[in-house]
């Protein structure tokens, strides 16, 4: 994790630009990832604001994006070998491809017209469409079997175009869609919710165990390298890579990760929050409350 580069790239690690770093300059190597989410959220703001201001030039920048990224990712295939098989594998696909902005925009610009959809459907400006969904059980299970399946077998078709290598062409593909395909696929999974529809995967999704690991992802996210590095400078020998064994280092992985974001949280985030809370943020009088509150009463009772 922290190393003699370290003091090379330190301020890539800061300003969240680790994901152009060179491959061998692997200090704090897994922060790329937060620093494609930091620098897609950066451009985030911009584009909804021209949906405020434009819903059609909203609509197309995001398309615009996405149609570029694909573009992207032809060039630097080709230019730099860049396989999804690992039976081609080259320190390229990590450098070029997969730590790079533009293999993750097009997913992320997905999100945000899903987003546009969420909205317009709460404004009531989806009627139509919403209706159909909402009160055709047959399109809702169609939206669930068609979402689940297709989710399925991309996540499969990795074993298959890892155990042997499949044709370029076919490659490319998976380059190409697999992210954009699996993020339009589980919209479509969730398509019935937000429409009021499918109380069983609401509750699910509702559960408050999902907001419990909301709050400690990013915690658990940060902390998981501590035990697997710890584990790696431990062991005696290689790792016999078979299911159980896996399988156990991961949950371990995972719990582990998780009760360190939990003592971080309870012991620096919630504190420094209650702090945050109690100094900087001004809450409204109790009396401007209660007449927040009787202006909304007396709006709804006109209505």
């Amino acid at each position: 994790m922290v190393n003699e580069y370290c003091g090379q790239i330190w301020y890539m690690v800061l300003l969240f630009a680790s994901n152009f770093r060179k491959l061998e300059q692997n200090c704090l190597d897994y922060t790329w990832y937060v620093a494609i989410d930091f620098q897609l959220f950066l451009v985030a703001p911009f584009i909804v604001f021209l949906y405020s201001k434009k819903k059609l030039l909203g609509v197309l920048v995001p398309v615009i994006i996405i149609v570029g990224c694909a573009i992207g990712t032809i060039i630097v295939a080709f230019k730099y070998d860049v396989w999804a098989s690992m039976n081609k594998y080259n320190k390229d696909y990590e450098e070029k491809y997969y730590e790079r902005p533009y293999t993750r925009a097009g997913s992320y610009m997905l999100g945000i017209l899903a987003g546009y959809f969420f909205y317009e459907h709460k404004e009531g400006k989806l009627i139509k469409f919403t209706s159909f969904v909402k009160n055709n059980t047959m399109v809702q299970w169609i939206c669930y079997i068609i979402a689940l399946v297709g989710m399925a077998c991309i996540i499969q078709a990795l074993y298959f175009i890892n155990k042997e290598l499949p044709p370029r062409a076919l490659d490319l593909l998976y380059l190409l869609f697999s992210r954009l395909v699996f993020i339009s696929l589980l919209f479509l999974l969730s398509l019935p919710v937000l429409v009021g529809k499918g109380p069983w995967l609401s509750a699910l999704l509702g559960n408050h165990v999902f907001f419990v690991l909301g709050k400690l992802g990013y915690g658990a996210y940060l902390m998981h390298k501590i035990p697997m590095q710890y584990y790696a400078f431990i062991k005696r020998r290689g790792i016999y890579f078979g299911f159980a064994q896996l399988s156990m280092l991961s949950w371990g992985y995972i719990l582990l990760a998780h009760l360190l974001a939990l003592f971080c949280f309870l012991f620096i985030e919630q504190p420094i929050f209650s702090l945050e809370q109690r100094f900087l943020l001004k809450r409204k009088p109790k009396k401007a409350v209660e007449e927040d509150e009787s202006t909304l009463l007396r709006m709804s009772k006109e209505g």
